[in-house]
């Protein structure tokens, strides 16, 4: 019974941290690659 709590227990912790980790991810990273993304084409479209 203490092995199957402390598995439960891992798992809800490896959950946590991915999700925070993803939540981090759409908060941070993906709307600067984003924002890039669209700066560097404008940039290509007006030719520099």
């Amino acid at each position: 019974m203490t092995k199957d709590l402390v598995t439960i227990a891992r798992g809800r912790r490896i959950e946590a941290l991915t999700a925070r980790s993803l939540l981090l991810c759409e908060r941070h990273e993906r709307p600067q690659r984003l924002e890039t993304s669209v700066l560097e084409k404008l940039l290509r479209v007006l030719g520099l």
